[in-house]
């Protein structure tokens, strides 16, 4: 009889472990609540773009060919249009000490072209008042006057300062607008960065970024 319940009692236990499962078999329904008392949402994560360093250090205040039709303009202000003062200020000092050589070469020519009429006109009116009106006759007394000969020698030197001044003129104005140009182009490169060691030494270098293709 014993027996008998044992093995019935051993039987109860069997078929109760097979109609309950195992709690590490049950799916597991409960929500894990959140401590900071906000329900978790997914978050998906964007990959993160590189800043394009490059493209804001390569982009000036102005554009170059800007900075060239300015420095034609107005001296210096292709030059002040990016930061470079210093530069643009010797501009302003190179054009205006040219153009006022300029200046004063074509107030010069001016001057000795007057002396020449006036001188011309003198010795027109000597020979008229002696009677000479042969045209070849009063060329070679315009060419044996000395003082015709010295105002010719004075214009004609005149007219080749007057062209050395503006090649001069014309060869700086260019180059400002050139040199406006290129700098532009170097407005958005890092400055010379100097560091001083401990010798007492300054190390100066420049740090060009590049970007290679992928």
């Amino acid at each position: 009889m014993a027996g008998s319940l044992r093995l019935g009692f051993a039987a109860a236990l069997l078929v109760a472990s097979l109609a309950t499962p195992v709690d590490a078999q049950r799916p597991d329904t409960t929500l894990i609540a959140d401590t900071t008392g906000v329900a978790a949402t997914p978050s998906i994560q964007t990959p993160v773009q590189p800043a394009d360093t490059l493209g804001s250090q390569s982009a000036g205040p102005v554009s170059p060919f800007g900075a060239f039709l300015r420095a034609l303009a107005v001296p210096g202000w292709g030059h002040a249009s990016v930061g470079a003062y210093g530069r643009g200020a010797f501009y302003v000092l190179v054009d205006g000490g040219t153009g006022w050589m300029l200046f004063k070469t074509v107030t010069f020519l001016r001057r000795a072209r007057e002396l020449e009429r006036s001188r011309t006109n003198d010795v027109l009116r000597d020979l008229q008042s002696q009677g000479v009106t042969n045209p070849d006759s009063i060329d070679a007394a315009l060419e044996d006057d000395a003082g015709v000969v010295g105002v010719r020698r004075l214009v004609a030197a005149r007219e080749q300062q007057l062209e050395d001044w503006i090649a001069l003129t014309a060869f700086f104005f260019l180059l400002e607008g050139a040199d406006a140009y290129v700098s532009a182009h170097l407005a958005g490169f890092p400055q010379p960065v100097a560091s001083l060691r401990a010798d007492h030494r300054v190390e100066l270098g420049v740090r060009i970024p590049l970007r290679l293709p992928r």
